[in-house]
């Protein structure tokens, strides 16, 4: 098979088993097809380059310097036996056992990070490039199935049976304490252990690169941070998260500002915020954001495919980047709100009246550091279309450097054109990425662009839309229970003690929610 043919099946494989094709469906979801495959292969189980390779995991991410491996196991859970047997043969099989293939396959890809494969055979590379092992950042995630139901009828009354997560509990630690997860590993590299129904609520809830990346490492620095943390579940982790800003960004604000080391979180933020009327009026107001993922994976297909074409390819010039994962990428990695913001954007020019031979053209951005230009243009009355597309890159062109040297703090512009609405044709894309500054001679060299274009001259103004944009459009009002705080000097801190209220209390804790819904 050759290279490109590969590369479009990995990116729409989803995986031999159930299991994983669930997993792979909600991963492609939020990761898209470029940057997610299922059954990805290292050479380790070779020998002189003959015979299969082994699996590195179950699903591989790699975006930017993110690199997000998952483990997915389903084994059902006994519940004819005592549960504290069946606990102990269940996390064995279910985490124990993911827990350590993620840490091998972590320590596998950062010594050998050009050894993966998208076949069984080793034959054809794996197609998107690993980040430098001095910047990336390694996501483990353990998924489990097969536990769920389980879990509620141990915790009952109710609860929604997601483990309860509690650090104090490291390796051999979880055999005696029932759907309590902490640091399976005893290393305590830190694993998210995700049973379904977390999995689903977490890809479910945070579907771009951007949110779900942002999350797994404000929860990952926030828990190893403390000696000890006591949360409901991953879920009630997520509602906070959601709920909470650090410094204009989403953060988990648990902390009352005093010197704590140890932080409780009760059951039942989830029920009041995927049910309220905030919640409800995010997702109608994100319903068009999602043309932008369809942009992405349409882009994808081709690029996938080798079929995709590059600027020397269009107007004959190579001074933007040919490497299509770039651009592509840097949408990506849009937030859900800022692509809610960009497609509100894109869609109104694109409803524009275009005159034959004029173009339309509208200049955003979002983060101050990456720009993007959108153009609508339609061919000349009886011009050939490849000269009208050739002619409508330059265009564009203009436009990218104009609108870099215009805005200096922009480290990245990104171009989309397209026809108007409503009519068939093709769609270009443009990238460049700038250094600290432009050049004399790049300043230079677009001023004549423009000239020659009369666009962008020094009087024009450039107006962006700076109007405040909320994820929510309700504003929160739901009372939530208090987060329990305990001081480092209490006597509930001592580590026993903690294994003890693992156990009990916070099973308890879980026990309450049916109560506090009715």
């Amino acid at each position: 098979m050759q290279g490109s043919e590969a590369w479009a099946a990995a990116a729409v494989a989803l995986g031999t088993t159930d299991s994983e094709r669930i997993l792979s469906r909600l991963a492609k979801r939020t990761f898209l097809s470029m940057w997610s495959y299922v059954n990805v292969f290292r050479d380790a189980g070779q020998k002189n380059g003959r015979g299969a390779g082994t699996e590195l995991c179950d699903l591989l991410v790699v975006f930017g310097d993110h690199i997000v491996m998952f483990s997915d196991k389903h084994c059902q859970f006994n519940e004819s036996i005592d549960v504290g047997v069946a606990w102990r043969r269940w996390y064995s099989s279910a985490i124990e056992k993911s827990c350590r293939q993620l840490e091998g396959a972590e320590k596998f890809v950062k010594h050998h990070p050009g050894r993966l494969y998208l076949d069984p055979l080793c034959t054809v590379p794996f197609p998107i490039s690993l980040p430098k092992p001095e910047q990336a950042i390694f996501h483990l995630v353990a998924v489990t199935r097969g536990g769920h139901k389980a879990g509620e009828k141990f915790f009952g009354m109710g609860s929604s049976g997601t483990p309860i997560l509690c650090t104090t509990l490291v390796g051999n630690d979880h055999y005696a304490v029932p759907f309590h997860i902490g640091y399976p590993l005893p290393s305590k590299r830190f694993v998210h252990v995700l049973d379904e129904m977390a999995v689903d609520v977490l890809l479910g809830e945070l579907d771009t690169a951007r949110d779900l990346v942002d999350y797994l490492s404000a929860k990952e620095a926030y828990i190893t941070a403390r000696p000890w943390v006591n949360l409901a579940g991953e879920e009630d982790l997520l509602a906070r998260y959601m709920m909470s800003e650090i410094a204009g960004r989403r953060g988990l604000a648990l902390d009352h500002g005093g010197d704590e080391d140890v932080m409780v979180l009760e059951e039942g933020d989830w029920f009041g915020y995927r049910n309220g009327p905030e919640q409800v009026g995010r997702r109608f107001a994100n319903a068009d954001s999602y043309l932008w993922d369809e942009i992405i994976e349409w882009h994808s297909s081709h690029v996938q495919l080798g079929v995709a074409a590059t600027a020397e390819q269009v107007i004959g010039e190579s001074d933007f980047s040919s490497d299509h994962e770039l651009v592509l990428r840097a949408m990506a990695s849009e937030s859900r709100l800022s692509r809610r913001i960009l497609v509100e954007q894109l869609m109104a020019l694109l409803a524009q009246d275009v005159p034959p031979g004029q173009a339309r053209t509208r200049l955003v951005s979002i983060d101050k550091q990456r720009g993007y230009v959108f153009m609508a243009a339609t061919p000349e009355t009886g011009a050939a279309y490849q000269e009208y597309r050739a002619e409508r890159a330059k265009h564009a062109r203009a436009y990218v450097l104009g609108f870099a040297a215009r805005l200096p703090l922009l480290r990245e512009v990104v171009c989309i054109v397209s026809e108007p609405g409503g009519q068939p044709g093709t769609q270009d894309m443009l990238y460049v990425r700038l250094g600290d500054t432009l050049s004399a001679g790049e300043i230079e060299a677009f001023a004549e662009l423009a000239q020659s274009r009369d666009i962008l001259r020094p009087d024009t103004p450039v107006v962006l839309d700076g109007r405040p944009r909320h994820d929510f459009p309700v504003k929160f009002e739901i009372t939530y229970p208090p987060v329990r705080v305990v001081d480092r000097t209490a006597g509930a801190t001592q580590p026993k003690k903690r294994r003890g209220d693992c156990r009990s209390a916070a099973k308890r804790r879980k026990q309450t929610r049916a109560a506090k819904r009715r």
